[in-house]
């Protein structure tokens, strides 16, 4: 067998949740936040098992020792997947906090955090324009921009009235912060995703915007079931802040060949060099250093997402992702990414075995 690994005779141990390896993980994720239909929930889990079924063996015929045991490790372990919680809701909750507190620390003074505040902090402090946001839902999802008092009556108003009636909702409504909004350049909602591996290599960057296309999939998390839904109650009708592909955004892709005038005018009004634009040394650094210090929280593979403010002409460290979209990685390989697809999850597993030789590397 060929050798993909330098020094194979001291292999590590790797680390891979095993409701990640079944589609699990993302099965119940969607079952949750979303209102999909069983049935299509039910389909991109045989997807995602499919796809991953064959990795195991491979990994172990490699020379690697392979674990879904949720208890100590050895040192030096590698997680191809974030640690699991074993479901425990309260440790999730905890875990993420300090998770975020460790990210925060890793971004020195060159980039910024916003503030970030609980909801009880909020009402004693309110400041608007915010985000209210959860903490625990991916895809952009649950995610909404308070302007307005009445919108923060109203979600006081759902805590009052829902959460004693629903307590499931409380894992997800007691993650939610207050963020600073920060307004960005070229009239667009924009983020700059920084795919980067455990071993501190950026595997791929994009800046993410959002256009005029309409959504790839319209799904509502958990909460946005309430504040998202026109029909709702408790409806915020917040304007939209999302930026992401579900969402019907686009991505300009650090390293193509050319850009159109469009795309040229957004690097241009976010601080790049539209004939060759590449992120600064701060930010490669600090993307590097989360990614390599929160191995365990974060998995293998990261999307370290910062955001430009315009008025300050500086970025802002907004978030990392343990389970980032393939969009950015597809992009840099010159391949389309589409929603929930095998080949998604295909070049979900690529970019993971890719950031695998990169930690091998330079072990």
């Amino acid at each position: 067998m060929k050798k993909d690994y330098p020094d194979e005779s001291k292999m590590p141990t790797i680390y891979i949740d095993e409701h990640w390896l079944t589609g699990k993980q993302e099965m119940d994720a969607a079952a949750k936040n979303t209102k999909l239909p069983r049935q299509y929930i039910l389909s991109v889990g045989a997807k995602i098992a499919a796809v991953r079924k064959p990795l195991v063996p491979l990994l172990s015929a490699r020379g690697f020792t392979v674990t879904h045991d949720d208890g100590e490790l050895p040192i030096d372990a590698i997680y191809l997947t974030k640690y699991s919680f074993a479901n425990n809701q309260e440790i999730a909750v905890k875990w993420k906090t300090e998770k975020d507190q460790k990210a925060a620390r890793c971004c020195g003074e060159a980039v910024r955090c916003p503030a970030s505040v609980t909801l009880d902090d909020f009402i004693r402090h309110p400041f608007y324009p915010a985000v209210f946001k959860s903490e625990l839902v991916n895809w952009g999802l649950d995610k909404f921009l308070i302007e307005r008092p009445e919108q923060l009556e109203t979600i006081q108003r759902f805590r009052q009235e829902v959460i004693p009636q629903v307590p499931e909702y409380r894992y997800y409504f007691d993650s939610c912060l207050f963020q600073q909004f920060i307004e960005t350049p070229a009239e667009c909602r924009s983020s700059l995703r920084v795919f980067t591996s455990a071993s501190g290599d950026v595997m791929a960057v994009g800046l993410i915007y959002s256009t005029s296309q309409a959504p790839q999939k319209t799904t509502r998390g958990t909460l946005g079931m309430f504040f998202s839904n026109p029909d709702s109650a408790y409806f915020l009708n917040s304007k939209s802040i999302l930026s992401n592909r579900a969402a019907g955004g686009d991505i300009i892709s650090f390293g193509a060949p050319r850009y159109s005038d469009e795309k040229r005018r957004i690097l241009k009004a976010h601080g790049f060099d539209p004939a060759n634009p590449a992120i600064s040394d701060d930010l490669e650094r600090t993307a590097a250093t989360i990614a390599k210090e929160c191995n365990k929280e974060l998995g293998i593979i990261c999307g370290i997402d910062f955001i430009y403010h315009a008025g300050e002409e500086r970025w802002y460290f907004l978030e990392a992702n343990h389970n980032p979209a393939v969009g950015t990685y597809a992009a840099a390989k010159g391949k389309k990414a589409g929603v929930d697809t095998a080949a998604d999850y295909q070049l979900d597993l690529e970019a993971r075995m890719e950031a695998l030789r990169m930690c091998m590397i330079k072990r």
